[in-house]
């Protein structure tokens, strides 16, 4: 007799949208519309006349793109499952990995959810409220409507996200000015390559601008570029490209980050994680010029080392503890570098910060590469700090020692007997 060992469809759903935060889960469901245009334009290079427009307020949470829409087939069989399957079809250069963001993040959001999808050829709506679906005893979903063999305009191919019904929390947090400040910083830093290459993202009236990852380079500084092909002899191997060096002073931006596929995993990450305490000092803003880049790509997502939600690395993959070591070699040239520069700071001559100050922010795909950070500058010459001597003795005698050393101050008279003890005593 067979013993059922099926999960709840509360209990899954309660286990799949509680370890994420409602940020998160809005950027990753934006996962999908990239990887949509993509799959538009392979080579990811021109994204521009793509967009995807976020519309939130307290009754609704929406999502339109026009980044190439879901086929029918692909909804019919993958889209909608929980988890990806071997037979999945697959984007090259995808940030989609999982098969969970955009399910994760409706189930998130509310109750009620509507998807409306058009490719060139398909058309079709979905509508389900989901505590009727969790009453079901199956996990299936049903076309509203499904229409093929069409011939859209571009205009017309896309795909809408609407969810009303929304839960109590997320729409109090959806009306938030925080909440908006935190959801547009992190479009901007998770999707800051696609932004670049032209991707249109909205959040209401306000167009998100993805941030341009630069280093400070002159004539006497060069960052380092270093590149790595892993799994070269297979089929999808894994390109990783690590640039460190210097950049403008900011605390909050300093550190290392992570990029998979275009898709920004850890940004001004400080920790342990990216070497930071091991073998190297641990971050204080004495490093709050430090930058150091990982871009992590490959047609196979799932040789990439991040975790389910995108939101740190998977440490224990083999690829990630190599590159990691990489990170830390890197680093210490640079790291190096700034403390000769906080020593500047008690020197009359700088040459250092005179150097950092002249130098010019130079986009990554345009700096000098250099196989090692590297400064062909002089540091100024350390200073000896200096310390006070105090004591006391009768008048008499400290009168009878200045007419001795003939000088007239107490300064003087301190100063005249430490270098006679230095002199005579120094050597033992």
């Amino acid at each position: 007799m067979a013993i059922d060992a099926s999960a709840t469809k509360d209990f899954f759903l309660s286990i799949l949208t509680k370890d994420i935060d409602l940020v998160e889960a809005i950027v990753d469901l934006i996962d999908n519309s990239v990887d949509g245009a993509r799959r538009l334009r392979p080579n990811g290079s021109n994204l521009r006349g793509l967009f995807a427009h976020l519309d939130l307020s307290a009754d609704s949470f929406t999502l339109t793109d026009n980044c190439g829409g879901i086929d029918v087939e692909v909804a019919r069989k993958y889209a909608f499952r929980f988890g990806r399957n071997a037979n999945t079809p697959s984007t090259k250069h995808s940030v989609g990995q999982f098969g969970v963001g955009m399910k994760r993040a409706i189930f998130k959001l509310g109750n009620k959810i509507s998807i409306e999808s058009a490719t060139k050829t398909t058309k079709f709506t979905i509508d389900f409220h989901v505590n009727d679906w969790k009453k079901k005893a199956t996990w299936d979903l049903e076309f509203k409507t499904l229409q093929d063999k069409l011939n859209l305009t571009d205009a017309e191919i896309g795909t809408t996200i609407k969810i009303t019904a929304l839960h109590e929390g997320v729409a109090n947090e959806l009306q938030l000015a925080t909440f908006r400040t935190r959801l547009k910083a992190m479009i901007e830093s998770a999707h800051a390559e696609s932004l670049r290459s032209g991707l249109e993202i909205r959040i209401g009236d306000y167009s998100v601008t993805g941030a341009h990852p630069a280093l400070l380079e002159t004539s006497g500084i060069a960052s380092l570029f270093k590149e790595t092909k892993y799994f070269e002899k297979t089929k999808n191997p894994v390109i990783t490209k690590i640039y460190a060096g210097v950049s403008a002073s900011s605390p909050a931006d300093a550190g290392w980050y992570v990029i998979c596929n275009g898709r920004t995993i850890l940004a001004a990450d400080q920790n342990s994680i990216t070497g930071w305490g091991d073998g190297t000092p641990r971050f204080h803003n004495q490093y709050s010029r430090f930058r150091g880049y990982v871009f992590f790509d490959s047609d196979d997502a799932s040789l990439l080392p991040w975790n389910t939600t995108k939101t740190s690395v998977d440490a224990e993959l083999p690829l990630y503890r190599a590159t990691r070591l990489e990170m830390i070699a890197a680093m210490k040239p640079v790291l190096e570098f700034l403390n000769k520069l906080d020593r500047e700071k008690d020197t009359e001559e700088k040459p250092l910060t005179e150097a950092v100050e002249r130098a010019k922010q130079k986009a990554l795909e345009l700096i000098n590469k250099s196989p090692a950070f590297q400064y062909k500058i002089k540091p100024a010459a350390a200073v000896k700090k200096l310390t006070r001597i105090q004591y006391q003795r009768p008048v008499e005698e400290v009168e009878k020692v200045k007419k001795m050393l003939r000088v007239s101050t107490l300064t003087a008279v301190g100063e005249k007997t430490f270098e006679y003890y230095l002199t005579m005593e120094g050597d033992e």
